[in-house]
């Protein structure tokens, strides 16, 4: 819809939770999009999204030991780490 912006990790997260590596590029995913609107934008998972009524197991079993960690707090805490590690490549 006109209202937000989808970043996805595809894969089924329901035993195991995306590669470290996913959980980054989704975090520069939000963190660009923050960027783009010059603003920080609140952060939602697709279960977060669903009705009552049609209710979605979408991110899989592990949500809650990932989603938490790409919040609006939470991601502006590692972008100075993450510059870093880009200035020493």
């Amino acid at each position: 819809n006109h209202r937000s912006v989808g970043i996805v990790t595809a894969g089924d997260f329901t035993t195991q939770p995306p590669h470290i590596g996913a959980q980054l590029a989704v975090a520069l995913a939000c963190i660009a999009t923050w960027s783009h609107f010059r603003r920080l934008v609140a952060i939602a998972s697709h279960h977060d999204w669903a009705v009552a009524t049609d209710p979605t197991e979408c991110c899989g079993a592990t949500r809650d030991t990932w989603v938490p960690r790409l919040t609006t707090e939470a991601i502006p805490a590692i972008a100075p780490q993450l510059r870093r590690t880009q200035e020493v490549r």
